[in-house]
């Protein structure tokens, strides 16, 4: 018979376990902290998803302008415009073929009522003048003052494309009643599908002159303008539209509104040289451009 004592098992405290006591409070302590945590997602507001980008069909020829505007926007009010540049004929007919998108912005106006018979296009804000000029290098070194200048075989000169480009229609439509856009037509040495590849031939010098805007010329750096009478009234207005297939129409007009305000998109358009017209000041939440039919 064993001598030694029976042994019972040791309390928690004596085999390395943690008190009851301690245990209560650590659990206490969870708690608490799952409340608080609870309590707090019930008093954060809800998360907000970023709004969808809106897609701009631009007229190439006002892209610095737009450019400078876009990124205003976007940090004022957290939306991303997503630009699409090209003629305005070209963008139109596009908008035809797929009508996707939110806004359409022409350089020159009477490319809109033609979009909104196509149901294409509905309210339209104009953002400012243009008006066609001849465009040379800086200090006009072949002293071209005139449109029978161009007609010299020696002057490398070129147009944009009347049926994709509205310059090369305003130039066409100004011309044609005149009885000199079919001599300017003959002598053109290249056709181009926006201006901005017209501005950008007159600066690397492999063109010696071409009829852009006179904001497109006021704007490019080495290049200057040299107004004609033949343009004195062939001035443009800029217009944007909204589209009809537009999923974003309040963001859309909302941006529209934002382009066409004295005070936001209206200083960049005086800054980059195009006319003024009647703006508006900025409103953020402006009454409807006109009243809803019933």
């Amino acid at each position: 018979m064993s001598t030694f004592p029976e042994t019972t098992n040791p309390p928690a405290a004596r085999r390395g376990g943690l008190p009851p006591m301690v245990l209560v409070m650590l659990g206490s302590l969870i708690l608490v902290a799952l409340l608080a945590a609870a309590l707090g997602q019930l008093r954060s507001p809800p998360a907000h998803h970023a709004a969808p980008p809106l897609l701009l069909y631009c007229a190439a020829g006002v892209k610095t302008p737009i450019d400078e505007i876009v990124r205003r926007y976007t940090t004022e009010y957290g939306i991303a415009i997503d630009i699409q540049y090209g003629g305005s004929g070209t963008l139109l007919s596009q908008i035809e073929i797929n009508p996707l998108g939110d806004l359409y912005l022409a350089a020159d106006d009477s490319y809109i009522p033609p979009g909104r018979d196509k149901g294409l296009l509905t309210e339209s804000l104009p953002l400012g003048t243009q008006r066609p000029v001849i465009a040379v290098a800086q200090g006009n070194p072949h002293n071209i003052q005139s449109l029978d200048d161009l007609l010299n075989p020696d002057i490398a000169f070129g147009l944009a494309n009347p049926d994709a480009a509205a310059i090369g229609r305003v130039t066409r439509e100004a011309l044609r009643p005149l009885g000199k856009w079919e001599a300017i037509e003959r002598a053109c040495k290249v056709f181009k599908p926006t201006v901005t590849d017209l501005v950008t031939d007159i600066k690397v010098g492999s063109l010696d002159a071409a009829i852009l805007w006179d904001c497109n010329a006021f704007q490019a750096e080495g290049v200057e303008a040299i107004e004609v009478p033949e343009f004195a009234q062939a001035s443009r207005a800029i217009e944007i539209a909204l589209l009809t297939a537009s999923r974003h129409p309040a963001a859309a007009l909302h941006f529209a509104r934002y382009l066409a305000a004295e005070d936001r998109g209206g200083e960049s358009f005086t800054k980059y040289g195009y006319g003024s017209i009647p703006r508006p000041p900025w409103a953020d939440h402006p009454v409807p451009l006109r009243e809803e039919s019933p």
